[in-house]
């Protein structure tokens, strides 16, 4: 029987590239995703491993759906891996942050994360036990798990804690044969550039705050370094590529670092001062 993958987030970028990579490479893919159009979208790739499912992962019935469906298909195999990569972004200066956006972010970054891999826990020790090989918790996170960047400090707070959770089981979990990774890319070439760009344009009008000036000029920087980036970035096949590596192996490291900017900033946050790091951010991206 085929190794089964439940991976969320599938619609685009990492995800929807991960799930099409591993379905070719004779895995089970389960990819979710969170309307009828995206999952229609991923049915007409027509890949015979690749099953799209409903799954927005801060709705408990679709999250129970899913497990269901799961059960059915691997029986008493077990689930391989679960790929916890659904995650969004939200940038506003600190002041100007609205709760109801702060909680949101949290509840599809981290807590969706959390829930998933509590719900399919039993699947994934239950892998371990009919097959005698580890089973797989991937949590993409990124490198503003370790570096913080301003102008959008919530998502750095969830991808902060996405790394913490995944030492945290790894830790807990090694011993019941379920590897925990965390992914780390730097700038991946995905739609959050066109939703982060148009995000800050309309809020420049928005802002109403004395310090309305320094947020715009800055903000307006900030747009200008994301259109930089891309250019730059990394195709998402390259981080699907990453993980499927990482399912090859029986014992993967707990932190992946990929992108030649993540590796330059994951450098810099672990062996330069701190003063010194925080200026080469704040002379990039404070105006």
């Amino acid at each position: 029987m085929l190794k089964s993958i439940l991976i969320t987030g599938a619609s685009s970028g990492i995800g929807k590239a991960t799930a099409i990579n591993l379905a070719k490479n004779n895995y089970k893919v389960f990819a979710g995703v969170r309307n009828d159009k995206d999952l229609k979208m991923l049915q007409t790739e027509k890949l015979d491993n690749l099953t799209p499912v409903i799954l927005d992962v801060t709705k408990p019935d679709l999250i129970d759906a899913v497990h269901n469906q799961i059960v059915d298909f691997v029986g008493e195999q077990g689930l391989f891996a679960l790929i916890n990569n659904a995650g969004v972004n939200y940038v506003m200066p600190f002041e100007l942050c609205e709760e109801r956006e702060l909680r949101k972010l949290m509840e599809v970054n981290v807590f969706g994360a959390i829930h998933l891999s509590q719900k399919f826990f039993s699947l994934l020790q239950k892998y371990k036990i009919s097959t005698g090989q580890n089973s797989h918790i991937i949590n993409i996170g990124s490198i503003g798990s370790v570096v913080g960047l301003p102008w959008q400090y919530i998502y750095h707070v969830s991808k902060f804690a996405i790394y913490g959770f995944t030492k945290s089981l790894r830790i807990e979990l090694d011993k019941l044969g379920i590897k925990a990774s965390c992914v780390l890319p730097g700038s991946v070439e995905t739609p959050i550039f066109d939703k982060t760009a148009s995000g800050i344009d309309s809020k420049f009008e928005s802002l109403s705050s004395i310090n309305k000036g320094y947020y715009k000029k800055s903000l307006e920087n900030m747009s200008g370094l994301a259109v930089k980036f891309r250019a730059q970035a990394l195709k998402p096949e390259k981080v699907g590529e990453l993980i499927y590596k990482m399912l090859e192996k029986q014992n993967p490291k707990v932190k992946n670092v990929i992108g030649l900017d993540a590796r330059l900033m994951n450098f810099m946050e672990l062996y330069l001062p701190s003063w010194l790091s925080i200026w080469i951010v704040k002379s990039l991206m404070v105006k």
